[in-house]
């Protein structure tokens, strides 16, 4: 009687398990899922800047910040930045249509070379130099030179402020979330044999950041 219902039970769990349906698959991959970032670059630098005052003959003694502007480059590019100057003009100007009314573009021995700063006695001439205080990259993008060791007419290292686009900074990483400031100084000298009429002398500098 065992024998039986050991036999019936076996035929019985066989008739279960053929009733069982095997579920079917396929399977693909979505390798990589990928997102680009694309890079994004600001700049924001002062409006104008009003240089300390010569009278008659000397340089132009700034007393606080008279003589600076301030750049504030952002850019989340992995490879950095550079940043440019370039003015409208080699010199500075009143708008009165005399080369005497002039204030000539600093001269450099070498073009793109930082210079000790030197007037002639019978030439007046203006230029600029990135400030190593205050400024985040100091990293000079030219040829040669560097801006000195301080941001004073003694120790400093100036620069003409040349017609073409000049590059005074790089960086090779994103800068900081909140950017990278940049302080520019300015300089001018009327030598001490210069005659050099009264006005008010300008010339526009235009700043560009690009990302590299």
């Amino acid at each position: 009687m065992k024998k039986y219902i050991i036999i019936a039970a076996l035929v019985f769990a066989f008739a279960l398990t053929a009733n069982v349906a095997f579920a079917a698959f396929a399977q693909d991959y979505i390798v990589p899922v990928q997102l680009d970032v694309n890079s994004s670059i600001s700049l924001a630098c002062s409006d104008s800047v009003t240089m300390k005052a010569i009278t008659g003959t000397g340089k132009s003694q700034w007393a606080g910040s008279e003589n600076d502007a301030y750049c504030l480059v952002k850019t989340n590019n992995s490879t950095g930045y550079k940043l440019e100057w370039q003015a409208s003009y080699a010199e500075m100007a009143t708008g009165v249509n005399n080369t005497g009314d002039q204030i000539s573009a600093f001269s450099v021995a070498t073009p793109g070379t930082t210079e000790a700063w030197a007037v002639n006695n019978n030439a007046s001439e203006w230029g600029a130099k990135l400030r190593l205080t205050g400024s985040t990259d100091t990293t000079t993008g030219l040829p040669t030179g560097n801006w000195g060791s301080d941001d004073t007419y003694t120790s400093g290292k100036w620069l003409d402020v040349a017609t073409t686009a000049q590059q005074i900074v790089n960086r090779a990483t994103e800068t900081p979330q909140l950017g990278s400031e940049e302080y520019l100084r300015f300089g001018a000298e009327v030598g001490s044999a210069k005659f050099q009429p009264t006005g008010t002398y300008k010339v526009n500098v235009t700043m560009t950041a690009t990302t590299i």
